[in-house]
């Protein structure tokens, strides 16, 4: 039965609004350090204090869009080298095709990933793996079945945006400490304990975020593979 087109128009319109959840987060997120920096750091302590939870907003807005696009650097320099497969560069990732889980267990192994991709190539009857993951999802899409994989991938998304802000922040209190102890100012806040549990939970957050982007795709492959007929038009 063919899909009705109007559900492809409004998969069409979720999909562009995803960030919207993962930003809202990424903006109490911001406005959450901002507001810990007017309390504690003295430069910013001596705002007038009605107009700190405004500017806090203000400030987390851009914050948040910024470190939502700059998630991308980690499918750069992480993702892509691990499970990627670019045939243009004749590029492999170092986990493609690999059948134990790595680095201690917490990545998932990419043999799953390798076979599903294979059987996606010929049930779209491309010739290469070359843009194989826009034209699986474009069917998927077709055919009323990205719902549960794109939910996949705004999870992977949202985990990913969040790696940059637990950095940045680890990275200001670490500062911070750093300040008061060059200073040697009395120490009355638990920077330095603060910055390694956002350095290592930004750490900890690539493990749900390489996880779920891996099952979004072997569930988009498996799927696509899966169409009564996934031959392109």
């Amino acid at each position: 039965m063919a899909a009705d087109p109007s559900d492809s128009g409004v998969t069409s319109l979720l999909e562009k609004a995803m960030p919207l959840p993962a930003l809202v987060v990424l903006v109490w997120l911001w406005r959450m350090a901002i507001n810990y920096g007017f309390g504690h750091w003295q430069l910013l302590a001596a705002l007038p204090q009605d107009d700190q939870p405004r500017l806090a907003t203000i400030l987390a807005l851009p914050l948040a869009l910024i470190t939502w696009y700059l998630g991308n650097v980690w499918d750069d320099r992480v993702f892509d080298p691990l499970y990627t497969v670019d045939p243009r560069r004749r590029f492999r990732g170092r986990l493609v095709g690999s059948t134990r889980r790595s680095f201690l267990g917490l990545l998932p192994a990419g043999d799953n990933l390798k076979i599903a991709r294979e059987s996606a190539v010929k049930s779209l009857q491309m010739h290469s793996e070359e843009g194989l993951y826009q034209s699986a999802k474009r069917k998927l899409q077709g055919a009323g079945k990205w719902k549960r994989i794109g939910a996949l991938l705004f999870f992977s998304k949202l985990c990913r945006a969040l790696i940059w802000p637990c950095f940045l922040i680890a990275a200001a209190l670490f500062a911070a400490a750093a300040d008061e102890w060059f200073t040697g100012q009395p120490t009355h806040s638990n920077n330095l304990l603060g910055g390694a549990l956002c350095l290592l939970l930004g750490l900890l957050l690539f493990i749900p975020y390489i996880n779920t982007r891996v099952e979004h795709m072997i569930e988009l492959y498996e799927g696509v593979s899966n169409l009564p007929s996934a031959k392109e038009p």
